[in-house]
This record gives C-alpha cells, sequence and structure tokens, in this order.
C-alpha cells in the first residue's frame, strides 16, 4: 500500500467514524467552543478499501439511515464521501468531505451584510468556522486512533453501530 492509498484508507477511517458518531452522539458537538450540531445530510458514497464490491452512492431521503447504508457496512464498505449539515446559532452549513479529506461544495450561512466587503468579510469567517470545526473533528478522531486501548473500544462501539444498522 502506498502513502496515497493509506492516507485515502485512513479517510475513510475518519469518515465512517465521524458519520458513526453524528448518530451515536444525536449530532451534538461542542466544537470552537460552542454547541454544534452535525448530521449526515444528502449524499453518502460507499466503498471497500479496494473498489472489489463496487462503490454505492446514496443520494435519496436519509441517506445514512438507509437499509443500503446499513447493508453497505456489514459487508465491510466504509464511508468514500459524505455530505454533511453542519448548524450553530441559527447558522448552517453544507459540506462534502471525501475520503482523501478534501473539503468541497461548501454552503455557507448567509451574510446579512449590504456592502460587498462586508459580505466577504462575513463568508471568509464562516469558511474559517467550517475549517476549524473539520480540523477538531479529525483530531478528536486522531486522538483516538492513536491510542491503542482507546481505539480498541471505538472500533467495539463502531461494530455495533454498524450490526444495529
Amino acid at each position: 500500500m502506498d502513502e496515497r492509498e493509506r492516507d485515502q484508507a485512513l479517510g475513510r477511517e475518519f469518515l465512517t467514524w465521524l458519520w458513526a458518531t453524528t448518530e451515536l452522539e444525536h449530532g451534538e458537538f461542542e466544537l470552537d467552543g460552542q454547541p454544534t450540531a452535525l448530521v449526515v445530510d444528502s449524499e453518502l458514497v460507499l466503498g471497500g478499501d479496494d473498489d472489489q464490491g463496487g462503490i454505492d452512492i446514496l443520494r435519496l431521503g436519509e441517506p445514512a439511515t438507509s437499509a443500503e447504508a446499513g447493508a453497505a457496512l456489514r459487508s465491510g464498505k466504509k464511508a468514500r464521501q459524505v455530505r454533511f449539515l453542519m448548524a450553530r446559532d441559527g447558522e448552517e452549513w453544507t459540506f462534502t468531505l471525501d475520503e482523501r479529506l478534501q473539503l468541497r461544495g461548501a454552503r455557507l450561512p448567509t451574510s446579512e451584510s449590504e456592502h460587498p466587503l462586508d459580505i466577504l468579510a462575513d463568508q471568509l469567517t464562516a469558511l474559517r468556522a467550517l475549517g476549524t470545526a473539520v480540523d477538531e473533528l479529525f483530531a478528536r478522531f486522531a486522538r483516538i486512533r492513536l491510542a491503542a486501548n482507546e481505539w480498541k473500544g471505538e472500533l467495539k462501539r463502531l461494530g455495533q453501530w454498524i450490526a444495529d444498522k
């Protein structure tokens, strides 16, 4: 396995962990010192580590809670791309993260400002808030992933989550 494949495997672990964590913790997180809601939104792409089992693209209804998502997880597939909805203080962001941990298609909260420079400043602030939230989530995952005993317990929790889907 080369470095890119290892990075993508870690990305799939992170996305699958984050999906599970959003469900197991009812979408409630403390990010950047603020209560934040995070849920899987309108798209979920699942696949195996080697593409042998094909890729499942789920977009209709609530893909994260669909029977197809549960079946894909039980067959050993992991999240390869997920569209999330994040909400905080009455504002909403939607964004897609993929297995390379690339943030794409971000929709930021609407600015209340009228002046173009103020709108730009609001958008940059919202983008920074999104980046900070994703950084914090990955740091939380990495702390657990790198602590052997914690990761062992987390794998049991994830296994139960998959079995219950």
